[in-house]
């Protein structure tokens, strides 16, 4: 069975600390698609999230 969390970023959620718990994948919507740079939060995310490995 696989882990979705939702709620990261814009409910409060934090992409490390799901994964951490034990998310298999994280649902990031408004977190990036609300930034002024969208681009830059979504290589942000996926650099600490790469940084997990």
């Amino acid at each position: 069975m696989k882990i979705i969390s939702p709620g990261i970023g814009a409910q409060g959620g934090d992409e490390v600390s799901a994964v951490a718990a034990g998310a298999d994948y994280v649902i990031v919507g408004r977190k990036i698609y609300q930034a002024s740079d969208p681009v830059k939060v979504a290589m942000e995310i996926d650099q600490r999230l790469s940084m997990m490995l």
